[in-house]
């Protein structure tokens, strides 16, 4: 399924599924509980056969869900022309959800002829019955220019309004225009007051935003970041680890400590994250707090070149053609030097050895770097 910039919006079951088994208690099930019933357990093919007869019936409900249904990533069920043809039905009984999803199919051409005008008639119908995923929507496409001219204070306008019914995907909309300055002047106390709102709900993509905006934007906070990428929400996550191990490397930080930096660096490496690897490969290899050590350096710089971290792989070069902690090889560090060119090292810092290299090891070198990438980087050396 198509990742719209849009919060897409996914039908409220959880109220459905209280309703129903509210009405367990007083009555017996409908046959659209038993349809809620079983998208909620997620049999969608008995959901579907069960929605039918009821959309076709004209229930505004039933022909929402529906539509969800063919609007899946199911190879069986997808089926975009009759997703936009059951939003239709719903949305033009004036249910606002299915209003929502089928300007986004307008917008984007899913299921249907692309037609942005269509797409923004039926946000702004939605929007203005107060849908909040609408609302947030119709945000972006002002800020964006998606089927109406860029105008940054409808935009904030709209965002407010989604923002206003706690609508956690707005509060970034909103910190983000506070941030860059987007037909405001840029507002600290907002993006933070806005970071904070998701923050408080214990979202972890909140409190790293908001860690990030302390340690990266003057002037800058680096304990309060320490603070939100410590918190217990954040236990396990590798970008906060390394960001924490960061921070305490930072020169210009005054209660720097360079241990706890390799510390915090080394947990989000052996977390699998790719520049905290590459972080902890340059510590050795320059020794910064601790002894130069090649052999560690090497280690973790391979870790990272695997996973295609291209810096990582351009020190890998550097290993190989200089001799440290490794025995000199021309044919590694020419292919460790081409996999990080294509990978995004700035082709300026070329430095080629196919001058001194023999035919032989320049078809070795072309036979390796075809097996690393075939092998997806597992077979590189």
């Amino acid at each position: 399924m198509r990742q719209y910039p849009f919060i897409k919006v996914i039908l409220n079951i959880v109220t459905l599924l209280s309703a129903y088994i509210l009405s367990t208690h007083l009555s017996l099930a409908t046959p659209l509980d038993d349809a809620h019933r079983a998208f909620a357990s997620g049999n969608h093919t008995l959901a579907k056969d069960l929605y039918l007869p009821l959309a076709e019936a004209g229930n505004a409900e039933a022909q929402a869900h529906l539509a969800e249904i063919y609007n899946t990533d199911d190879s069986v069920l997808r089926d975009l022309p009759k997703a936009v043809f059951w939003f239709l039905k719903a949305a033009e009984q004036g249910l606002a959800i299915a209003q929502t999803n089928l300007a986004t199919m307008y917008l984007y051409g899913e299921g249907t002829e692309q037609n942005v005008w269509k797409a923004v008639d039926w946000m702004l119908k939605a929007a203005n019955q107060g849908d909040a995923a609408a609302q947030n929507n119709l945000g972006i496409m002002y800020r964006d220019a998606l089927g109406v001219n860029r105008n940054y204070e409808e935009a904030l306008k709209w965002f407010d309004l989604a923002v206003k019914q706690d609508y956690s995907p707005a509060f970034r909309n909103v910190a983000d225009m506070y941030r860059l300055g987007q037909g405001v002047a840029k507002n600290r106390y907002e993006v933070i007051r806005m970071y904070r709102k998701g923050a408080d709900k214990g979202d972890p993509a909140f409190m790293m935003a908001l860690a990030q905006f302390y340690f990266t934007t003057a002037p800058k906070d680096y304990q309060e970041a320490i603070v939100w990428l410590s918190k217990p929400e954040m236990e396990g996550n590798a970008l906060a680890l390394e960001n924490i191990g960061v921070i305490y490397g930072m020169d210009d930080n005054a209660f720097k400590d360079t241990e706890k930096s390799l510390w915090y660096l080394q947990r989000a490496g052996e977390l699998g994250h790719a520049h905290a690897q590459l972080n902890v490969g340059v510590v050795y290899y320059k020794g910064i707090g601790v002894p130069v050590d090649y052999q560690q350096a090497y280690h973790w710089f391979l870790k990272a070149a695997k996973q295609k971290e291209p810096t990582a792989q351009y020190y890998l070069k550097a290993i190989y053609s200089k001799g440290q902690g490794r025995k000199t090889d021309l044919v590694k560090a020419q292919v460790w030097e081409n996999l990080s060119f294509e990978n995004g090292v700035e082709a300026g810092l070329r430095d080629s050895f196919l001058h001194e290299m023999t035919a032989k090891q320049k078809t070795q070198a072309e036979t390796l770097i075809a097996l690393c990438k075939s092998s997806n980087y597992a077979q590189c050396e």
